[in-house]
């Protein structure tokens, strides 16, 4: 059964040249798919680089919406550092009262507008309004004396903004940070907020925090969202697809004990295919730059994965970053939103000076192109040789079967004949009908 299997599909290949053609250009597909750090023939090229930053630790990043070449990224030692060219000089600002080693600037973000840009840092709540060259102390007696963690930001309302505290729970301003109300109904006690998410649209607030994930609706009571949660996680980060215009009822997770989704907008939780579930992941970033959202980037204590399906399946990156890279902070700016940065041990950015995020990965398609159009022509010089060989062989046919024909018709030596006279003789008489040899009739006409 096997051979007789074997001898059938030679035969169907050896009949059929365009399915050897097919099934050869499906092959080289397959691999060429695989090429690259990203796979697919039409990925993005590069490696992770080090940015041209101070050597130190980054703990948070934060663009420029009104122009991706301004990139802010906080430190460890109560300052900011700060591009206006897409990373390729930088210089450190220092926070009114928290320059000081060991203070870790945890936050940036700017408001609605993008006019201000506030930073919260262990010992202090500042803002710039002049891009980060000049910084203030938000002041504020309704404020306490906290470490502030992470911020949110209306874009309905450029005044409205929330902060988070490691102690206190969730504030909230109107008035450009002048003044503060506490968001405490249904607040658990002793929970750190360690990332924040505000959709204008739903005027939902969702928190990220060491005791799971919160939501507030219209600045409403605090409702907790952890059902299918893993127990005692920490919640490092939360992203509602909502928030840049997607699925509102998808909503991501970034927690200690690995990555999680939500289809039903937080009311359940269950881990992705690749769960992750013995890293910590320490922040997400879904990439705007895909029109459908599939795109997906994570922070690990181990570098940055990837993900094409909004969460189910993870990939590496790159190549050019240090294992056991432990990642802070994720951003998308620089020239056309070309680059994703990332604050770890020090500043990294994808696909770097010289590569392409996002774009296609031309030397790939080109050798493409060059395999298969020489496979082309190897089929189609092999059908021709193939086509002459039938036609050959269909004019040899033809000959012998024309030579068989005129052997047929040609009268040869000892053959028989029939001769029949006319019906009426000179002498009145009918001859008789004689059947002789052709030597015969050959003799009688010599007499």
């Amino acid at each position: 059964m096997i051979m007789v299997s074997i001898q059938t599909t030679r035969q169907l290949f050896r009949r059929s040249p365009l399915l050897v053609f097919v099934c050869v250009a499906l092959l080289l597909l397959t691999c060429l798919s695989a090429c690259g750090p990203t796979a697919g023939i039409f990925q993005s090229t590069g490696t992770w680089q080090q940015g041209k930053v101070p050597k130190g630790q980054i703990y948070s990043l934060a663009i420029d919406p009104t122009n991706a070449q301004h990139i802010y990224a906080g430190t460890a030692n109560g300052s900011v550092l700060l591009t206006t060219d897409g990373g390729q000089s930088w210089q450190e600002k220092f926070l009114a009262t928290s320059a000081a080693p060991g203070v870790r600037v945890h936050a940036l973000g700017f408001n609605g507008n993008g006019k201000r840009l506030y930073a919260a840092a262990d010992t202090s709540l500042s803002v710039s309004t002049n891009g980060g060259l000049n910084w203030q102390a938000v002041t504020a007696h309704s404020l306490p004396s906290d470490a502030y963690t992470a911020f949110a930001f209306s874009f309905d309302t450029a005044s409205t903004l929330f902060v988070g505290t490691a102690k206190h729970g969730v504030f909230t301003s109107t008035d450009d940070g002048t003044t503060w109300q506490a968001l405490q109904q249904h607040w658990p006690a002793n929970t750190t907020v360690n990332n924040m998410s505000y959709v204008s649209d739903s005027h939902q607030l969702w928190a990220a925090t060491s005791s799971g994930i919160y939501l507030s609706s219209n600045d409403g009571a605090w409702q907790a969202m952890n059902t299918g949660l893993p127990a005692a996680a920490t919640v490092n980060a939360v992203a509602p697809m909502a928030f840049n215009g997607g699925n509102s009822q998808l909503v991501l997770a970034a927690t200690s004990k690995g990555f999680y989704r939500s289809v039903d907008g937080g009311a359940h939780w269950a881990a992705s295919k690749d769960s992750l579930s013995a890293v910590n992941v320490g922040a997400v970033l879904v990439d705007f730059r895909d029109s459908n959202l599939d795109t997906v980037y994570v922070g690990t204590a181990a570098g940055v994965l990837v993900s094409h399906d909004q969460g189910q399946t993870w990939s590496g990156v790159a190549p050019g970053m240090p294992q056991r890279t432990n990642v802070q902070a994720l951003a998308i700016g620089a020239t056309d939103n070309a680059q994703v940065f990332v604050g770890a041990d020090t500043l990294y950015l994808y696909p770097g000076y010289g590569g392409t995020s996002g774009g296609t990965n031309w030397l790939t398609i080109i050798i493409f192109i060059v395999l298969f159009g020489g496979l082309y022509y190897i089929m189609q010089q092999s059908r021709r040789r193939s086509m002459d060989r039938i036609q050959r062989n269909m004019a040899a046919r033809l000959a012998e079967e024309e030579a068989a024909k005129q052997s047929e018709t040609t009268p040869t030596t000892g053959t028989s004949i029939t001769l029949s006279a006319p019906k009426n003789s000179q002498n009145g008489h009918k001859p008789d009908l004689t059947t002789k040899n052709l030597s015969d009739v050959s003799d009688t006409s010599q007499e």
